[in-house]
């Protein structure tokens, strides 16, 4: 690591002049290694743009507290960037003339940015922002009431639909891989994708998704996704898919859209988010019957 920020202490507890000079490799997870490995190398890509998740070791706790290092954690960062040249001097090739590597040499400039846990997302949700759950199959659980307004269908016409029906065939590829890297590492975020609304068209989304772990925290039991719009309702009158066409949906008004008063949507998405986490109620343990049996008449 060449260089990092000063400000990538709020995010992985970590300073800057302990990172600087370490291998990315000592501060990442093992699983990641080979990945990063082909990314440094541009072994199998056409272009010099990069953009992959990488679990780096974090010693804030969710608290803010900060541990040791050896009790630290991974925390997905996402990763965008470019492989650039640098160039090595006249001077230091003169100087390292023996060296079969002298010349110039591709290194790695990257934006980082952590996904933001769903249960610590800012209230009230932005205007353009609506939220979702799923099991793990991706199969609608929850649906925000603002998938009426946005994009026309009931939200409990959803409930036990698959995501994968809602987005355009030709971005599957995309949202393949990215649910693919949030199932292997916990979070993912896509790049825009085309969200198919009912009737017919499709709005641009970028979506965050995390794992939902069990209290224990070793197994997975839901996904929460956070979907923000980028654009209107486009290619209105085209269906894509059989999914658009399925009853249970509110009719959309395209021209007319509501303006939601600031105090509403902030009561909105409080209630969205405690409803999205919220355990379902454990019952009270019932006792047994007992039933008395008959007396047994005298011979």
């Amino acid at each position: 690591i060449v260089f990092l920020s000063e400000n990538v202490n709020e995010y992985l507890g970590l300073s800057q002049i302990e990172l600087m000079g370490q291998s990315i490799y000592e501060v990442s997870h093992p699983c990641d290694h080979n990945e990063v490995k082909e990314i440094l190398t541009g072994k199998d890509v056409e272009t010099l743009q990069r953009t992959f998740f990488l679990r780096m070791k974090c010693t804030l706790t969710s608290k803010g507290r900060n541990v040791n290092l050896k009790s630290a954690t991974y925390k997905v960062i996402h990763c965008t960037g470019h492989m650039v040249s640098s160039e090595v001097s006249d001077r230091d090739e003169e100087v390292a003339d023996t060296d079969s590597t002298a010349g110039s040499q591709l290194c790695l400039v990257a934006i980082g940015e952590p996904i933001p846990h769903p249960a610590n997302i800012e209230i009230p949700l932005g205007q353009q922002t609506f939220l979702s759950k799923h099991s793990l199959d991706m199969k609608f659980t929850y649906a925000d009431d603002k998938m009426a307004e946005f994009l026309g269908y009931d939200p409990d016409s959803l409930v036990g639909k698959s995501m994968f029906e809602l987005y355009h065939a030709q971005d599957s590829q995309a949202v393949v891989k990215s649910f693919k890297d949030l199932i292997a590492k916990g979070q993912t975020q896509t790049g825009r994708y085309r969200f198919l609304a009912h009737g017919g068209g499709y709005v641009w989304v970028t979506t965050q998704a995390t794992l939902i772990y069990n209290n224990k925290g070793h197994k997975p039991q839901s996904v929460v996704c956070v979907h923000f719009i980028t654009s209107g309702l486009e290619c209105k009158d085209e269906v894509y898919s059989c999914s658009q066409l399925e009853s249970g949906a509110i009719k959309r008004e395209v021209e007319v859209r509501k303006v939601i008063e600031p105090v509403r949507s902030q009561v909105t998405s409080e209630q969205v988010v405690r409803k999205v986490f919220a355990t379902p109620p454990v019952p009270p343990p019932t006792r047994p019957q007992v039933v008395a049996a008959p007396p047994v008449p005298p011979p």
